[in-house]
């Protein structure tokens, strides 16, 4: 299941006294999700699923979003992030190819 992906980010921070800064950021993105039927080994010559998915398209296209929060000291670091927001719902193409798009959490700390 090949995937491409292109995305662009943006952050900002804001100072919230001398010692404590929160950084916040953005990205949005495009997906591009394949299954190569050169690779398929089906297991029965007469599959039913298999035959249904490859006729319904065997790509899918989709928006991406993504942000997060980082809180920021001299001594310590701690970041939330969450990516994949849209899931699926932003689709470009209205192929029944299910990839199971999943939103991501991230923590970080330093």
């Amino acid at each position: 299941f090949p995937s491409h992906d292109s995305s662009g980010c943006y952050s900002v921070g804001v100072n919230l006294n001398e010692d404590w800064k929160l950084l916040a950021g953005l990205k949005v993105g495009y997906s591009n999700f394949g299954f190569d039927m050169t690779k398929a080994q089906v297991a029965r010559n007469v599959d039913q699923e298999y035959d249904a998915y490859v006729a319904n398209g065997t790509k899918r296209n989709s928006f991406d979003l993504g942000a997060g929060f980082t809180l920021v000291t001299k001594r310590f670091f701690l970041g939330f992030a969450a990516n994949q927001f849209t899931k699926t719902a932003f689709d470009l193409n209205t192929s029944n190819s299910y990839f199971d798009q999943r939103m991501h959490w991230n923590l970080l700390t330093g």
